[in-house]
C-alpha cells in the first residue's frame, strides 16, 4: 500500500517532500509566477518527484506566451523556375 506523503512549507508554497499519495488545496501549492510566461503551480518537489508522471497547472494572462518556440534560421531562397526548368 502506498503511503501518505508528507507535505511542507517553502517560500512557493506546499510541496511533497517524501513519497505517496497526498491532496493539496490548489491556493496552498507550491506556485511559481514570471512576468512573461504567467503562473505555475508545481505538484511535485525537489526531495520527492513523481517517478512515471508529474502534473502542473499554469495560468496564463492575455499576451502572456506558454513557451518560447528555438530560433531557425530562414532557408536561402530557391533559384531558378518553379516548373523545375532552369
Amino acid at each position: 500500500m502506498v503511503e501518505e506523503a508528507r507535505l511542507e512549507e517553502s517560500e512557493a508554497g506546499l510541496a511533497p517532500v517524501t513519497d505517496g499519495w497526498f491532496v493539496v488545496d490548489i491556493r496552498e501549492g507550491a506556485w511559481v509566477t514570471n512576468e512573461h510566461f504567467g503562473a505555475v503551480c508545481i505538484f511535485e518537489g525537489d526531495e520527492a518527484p513523481f517517478a512515471d508522471v508529474g502534473f502542473t497547472l499554469g495560468v496564463l494572462r492575455p499576451g502572456q506566451s506558454g513557451g518560447l518556440y528555438p530560433f531557425r534560421a530562414r532557408p536561402p531562397p530557391r533559384r531558378g523556375r518553379r516548373d523545375g526548368n532552369e
